[in-house]
């Protein structure tokens, strides 16, 4: 109308947008650079402290936790998906709602939960899992403060997902690194308790740590929105589309728990405790490489769901592209120079390096570079609402890494053999994720993501790996060899896997901080 305010033009809302996610990934890799680091310290201290039986133990106990908490997983893409449409829409009377809405569905699934875990997971943990009997009271302890820990988790998602959609990213950043400085913190008082007794002690403290945490996610969020002012009544529309939106999520959830810790657990059955140890070694080190993707990614998949609810699909196909290469390049940067150099840095971190480790964490670490290119995807496919047929095709995917890992380990095959399985699956499933977002958005072209993304990074990464063959074979120390890796791998990403526009771009921003770095001193 003639009264309304003239709409900016769509180039300026994309370039703000871009800023917004520039700034918001250089909050994310702060935190993930000094997490990353105090994290693998605090992991090396645990480990010497609790030792490989206790470790492996705290593990494969936390992880059967983790699996009978799928339904988290499950909550935390609901949730996030519909807050971050309805500010797409700026209906903010209906954001309340659906904030309302999501918390009364937490409790709801709380109390399920506790339900489940007191009665078949206290089961499987006495009398299934494979546990040396001096061990099985400290195994219960670290079990209900694990479960203790979930449920403050659990009822703390919906606040979470509010700030991912507010795109504060900087209250994760902030608390992101009060959290590992805790966590170091019980690491280092940990030698002060009896050996018998270190394992409970240590799983009383972090529970501690995850309360204090949540509680601050909690806090922030009731003084800086005001849709977490609760509705006191059930609104059956959107509660109904919460919950048919969850069915389906939880199934995908079960699926992506079942290959990480399902297969945790039966490695557990076959091999015992020990073998725990150097999967949840490779996992602690796989999870800090992947944060540098999962970082960047938090950055744009509000605007990913946004651009959806606000129906600007070229806007949409562009972050899908932008954000799946970015992702790989970011994570292959840190990737290529661990999965090279690997007992060199297992050797400088662990004071005792669990057997089976290295080749683990390789094997794994390909897993994730495949699994990268799906990220974005994932939630622009979550963004349509339209997940049924997608969470039954790729969650029995994935699945299939149980009766596979079983299948292996019962041939007597070696325990790194299930990791070939789970490189396999995670391929197939990036080609199922890409026809399904093609049948979902139609003008998302396969070819276009094949063309703009998979051809430069494929092109990347061959080049990057027969550039090394030679520093490889020449130079033995491996230290120098590993600064040589990330220098060569930064220069392929930037020369071989981004285009003139990106290449300006990163320039720009390069130059800005340069400028910025300059004028503070």
């Amino acid at each position: 109308s003639p009264s309304s305010p003239p709409s900016p033009p769509t180039c300026l809302m994309i370039s703000d947008d871009n800023k917004r996610i520039a700034k918001n990934t250089v909050f994310m890799y702060f935190r993930m650079a000094f997490v990353m680091l105090i994290q693998l310290y605090t992991s090396r201290i645990i480990l010497d402290q609790l030792g490989e039986e206790g470790y492996g133990l705290y593990n494969v106990v936390g992880g059967l936790v983790v699996m009978l908490t799928f339904l988290n997983g499950a909550m935390v893409a609901t949730s996030q998906r519909f807050l971050a449409y309805e500010l797409g829409r700026n209906d903010h009377e209906r954001l309340r709602i659906t904030f309302s809405q999501s918390f009364y569905a937490h409790l709801f699934i709380a109390i399920i939960f506790i339900i489940v875990a007191e009665t078949a997971g206290l089961w499987f943990l006495n009398y299934k899992m494979v546990i040396a009997n001096e061990l099985k009271n400290a195994a219960n302890w670290v079990f209900q403060f694990s479960i203790a820990s979930f449920i403050i988790t659990l009822i703390q998602v919906p606040y979470g997902a509010l700030i991912t959609a507010h795109e504060r990213l900087d209250i994760y950043a902030i608390l992101g690194i009060i959290d590992i400085l805790l966590r170091l913190g019980v690491a280092l008082i940990l030698f002060k308790f009896s050996t018998t007794s270190r394992l409970i002690w240590y799983a009383f403290l972090i529970f501690c740590v995850t309360l204090v945490i949540n509680l601050a996610y909690i806090w922030f969020c009731r003084h800086k929105f005001k849709e977490t002012r609760l509705v006191k009544k059930i609104d059956r529309s959107i509660f109904k589309s919460l919950t048919s939106f969850l069915g389906w999520s939880i199934f995908g959830s079960l699926a992506w728990i079942g290959k990480n810790q399902g297969v945790n657990i039966v490695l557990n059955t076959f091999l015992g405790t020990i073998i725990n140890a150097a999967y949840g070694v490779a996992m602690q080190i796989n999870g800090a490489v992947n944060s540098f993707a999962q970082n960047f990614i938090s950055a744009v998949n509000p605007q990913v769901i946004q651009s959806f609810a606000s129906g600007n699909r070229s806007r949409m196909i562009q972050l899908i592209n932008m954000g799946s290469k970015t992702s790989y390049l970011l994570l292959f940067i840190i990737v290529f120079p661990v999965f090279t150099n690997i007992e060199g840095i297992l050797k400088i971190w662990l004071v005792e390096v669990p057997e089976y480790t290295p080749i683990f964490l390789r094997l794994i670490l390909i897993i994730t570079l495949l699994e990268s290119l799906a990220y974005v995807m994932g939630t622009a496919i979550q963004a349509t609402g339209r997940i049924k047929a997608y969470q039954i095709i790729i969650g029995c995917t994935l699945l299939l890494n149980l009766p596979a890992s079983y299948l292996l380990l019962r041939l007597n095959k070696p325990p790194y053999a299930v990791f070939f399985a789970g490189i396999l699956l995670a391929f197939i499933a990036l080609i199922e994720r890409i026809f399904i977002l093609y049948h979902f958005i139609p003008e998302f072209k396969p070819k276009d993501f094949l063309r703009k993304v998979f051809l430069p990074i494929t092109i990347t990464t061959l080049a990057t790996i027969f550039a090394y063959l030679p520093i490889n074979m020449l130079i033995a120390h491996w230290g120098l060899r590993l600064v040589i890796a990330v220098g060569l791998t930064i220069s392929t990403s930037l020369l071989l896997g981004t285009n003139e526009t990106e290449k300006k771009h990163i320039l720009n921003i390069s130059n800005k901080l340069w400028i910025k770095l300059r004028s503070s001193f």
